[in-house]
């Protein structure tokens, strides 16, 4: 037998559910519409974005592209003069070495499998996997397989080749910074197939000098460690002060053309420095990272023919970055070939994203979740995010637009409040739906509204006031309510 409490709580889970529903009618709609006035609005700006681009000769530029036109993207320097001519072929590819993993749920720092993927191009039937065993201290070892027949080839560890899992001693240690970006590579090639068209593909040809593909460099806490994968051996090739955050070697791409790199290299990136090792791993230069660096960042190294080399990575807003996605701020540094900096520099660039206010951020949030429990989870998910944004400070600048909803919460309760009790609900009743509707706002009304048959509301004979007419006496002044007139058409039995 249902009760009192159990009818009013699944009452207010049926609320609930339609709360949930309209709430999330009312963001689509509400974004859609805020999207297409900002969009079609006569004086807002054109959204330009701008990149930094580095030439083959070691010069920096800006790549300025409007987004609602890309057939108008032009060139900068660093000052804001526009370039006349340039010749975009000349533009260096850089080699991207990962920061530190900030993401706080460590399962979101994996590496996917094909980013553990490496190649023997002597032995093109064979595929090499990287397993770890998903331990903070994280240790691994490379499992062969034939392509076509799936078949087992061996285990490379520590002391080479295995015909068998290897035993705990002779996996190698990996550091638990492993590559979490798929711009990082520890070979040279990670596919050393192309596309050549018709679902045809066709083997890469390595270019003169360059790394071969076979040879995987593993960070190995602070050292590193090359496993070629075609002799099947191991050997330590270089040793870092500290851990190794991430390794970058010169890729194929960069090795070909008129003004391509001669030498390939190899870059370790720790958290005070980076390393350039040449192809026989001899240290070339150092480059010393500022104390400030935001250790979590990309880096991106650009190399010249001629051994020189820039270096640029973006720095953190120093305002509030929730409402600076307008700009993004980046370190510039031009380096000599033995890592000591020649110049240095910060720019500022265009993001291509709509600049906001917080004013305008907070309106928005409001007017899209018009409730005070969903605006606190907003406001919750937006320092979250950020993790440079305070919740208390978060609740202190949208305090004037919370105040806001919480009032047209209050007028909405106020209604729900008048039509239970017109109807005739109890007490509890009636402050269970008037809280509902102050914490949940419009979704709440919305839900409350819909969650049942709401009988007719009219005027009492005796007092004149609003009653509902599904009981026999009004619920006002407790007067039965007259009968009504007859037709004549009545049947009596």
């Amino acid at each position: 037998m249902l009760t009192h409490k159990s009818v009013l709580a699944r009452q207010i889970l049926l609320a609930l559910v339609l709360a949930l529903g309209a709430g999330t009618v009312w963001f689509v709609v509400a974004v859609w519409v805020g999207a297409s006035i900002m969009s079609s609005w006569p004086k807002g700006s054109k959204p330009v974005r701008e990149t930094l681009v580095v030439s083959t000769d070691g010069e920096p530029y800006v790549q300025v592209m409007p987004l609602d036109n890309l057939s108008q993207m032009k060139y900068r320097d660093l000052d804001g003069q526009d370039l006349s001519q340039f010749d975009n072929q000349s533009i260096a590819q850089a080699h991207f070495l990962g920061g530190a993993p900030q993401d706080r749920n460590p399962r979101l720092n994996r590496w996917g499998w094909p980013n553990r993927i490496c190649f023997d191009e002597l032995s093109p039937a064979a595929i090499w996997y990287l397993e770890l065993d998903g331990k903070p201290d994280a240790t691994g070892s490379f499992v062969g397989y034939e392509r076509k027949s799936n078949r087992l080839i061996g285990y490379l560890g520590l002391k080479g080749f295995r015909s068998h899992s290897l035993p705990v001693e002779e996996r190698i240690p990996v550091s638990s910074y492993v590559p979490n970006d798929y711009s990082e590579s520890w070979t040279s090639v990670q596919y050393p197939y192309q596309y050549v068209g018709n679902y045809t593909y066709t083997t890469l040809h390595s270019p003169k000098d360059a790394i071969p593909p076979r040879l995987v460099h593993v960070p190995s806490r602070n050292r590193l460690r090359v496993i070629d994968l075609h002799s099947g051996t191991a050997r330590e090739v270089h040793q870092t002060p500290e851990p190794i955050i991430s390794v970058a070697v010169t890729p194929f791409s960069q090795m070909s053309g008129s003004e391509s790199i001669k030498q390939p290299i190899v870059l370790l990136r720790t958290d005070k420095a980076i390393y350039k090792l040449d192809r026989q791993y001899q240290l070339v230069g150092t480059f010393t990272l500022p104390q400030d660096h935001e250790r979590h960042t990309m880096v991106r190294w650009y190399e010249s023919p001629d051994g020189e080399s820039v270096v640029e990575y973006n720095l953190p807003s120093s305002t509030d970055p929730l409402f600076n996605s307008d700009r993004t701020r980046s370190a510039i540094f031009q380096l000599s070939q033995d890592g000591s900096v020649r110049t240095s520099r910060e720019v500022e660039l265009l993001s291509g994203q709509p600049s906001r206010s917080k004013e305008s951020t907070y309106k928005a949030i409001a007017f899209a979740l018009p409730g005070l429990i969903p605006m606190l989870v907003a406001e919750a998910a937006v320092s979250y995010s950020t993790r440079q944004v305070r919740f208390q400070d978060t609740l202190r600048d949208a305090f004037p637009w919370l105040a806001a909803v919480l009032t047209v919460s209050a007028l909405l309760a106020a209604l729900i409040w008048w039509r239970a009790r017109t109807v005739g609900l109890g007490l509890q009743e009636q402050v269970s739906w008037v809280l509902f509707v102050l914490l949940l706002g419009l979704p709440g009304f919305f839900g409350v509204l819909l969650h049942r048959q709401w009988p007719k509301i009219l005027p009492c004979p005796t007092c004149h006031q609003s009653s509902s007419r599904d009981h026999n006496a009004c619920t006002r002044c407790g007067k039965d309510f007259p009968a009504p007139a007859l037709k004549g058409t009545e049947v009596f039995s």
